[in-house]
């Protein structure tokens, strides 16, 4: 049982990947500064926030059921304006991974801004 869920949660973490197949780093920049023109009211928005909520679900969960895997550790109450916010703030220090997948980028601002802190 316990290696059907290992499986079934890497492939929960794939879901990103496969459903934004060119999802990139500079797309979802686009989509949380509110498109063109850079609207804080616009939808677009929306699919930042789902984006990165979605992947804070999935990394929870494999965390739960890997503890020792922990890439980041968010603080508690942590929001989609928070991961926004900090998804945005890297980029704007490393414009130069724009083209890099959204997935891996997204991870990489969260573990910077988030690090597990051994007890």
């Amino acid at each position: 049982m316990g290696i059907k869920m290992l499986f079934l949660t890497a492939g929960l973490l794939l879901v990103p990947v496969a459903a934004y197949p060119g999802q990139t780093a500079e797309i979802l920049l686009d989509e949380c500064q509110g498109g063109a023109l850079k609207d804080e009211a616009s939808p677009m928005r929306l699919v930042c926030a789902g984006y990165l909520i979605g992947m804070l679900d999935a990394a929870s969960l494999f965390f739960q059921l890997n503890p020792t895997a922990r890439l980041f550790c968010p603080p508690d109450g942590g929001s989609a304006r928070q991961a926004m916010l900090v998804f945005k703030q890297y980029m704007d220090k490393h414009p130069e991974q724009l083209h890099l997948p959204a997935s891996i980028i997204a991870m990489q601002s969260l573990k910077d801004a988030f690090p597990c802190v051994p007890e």
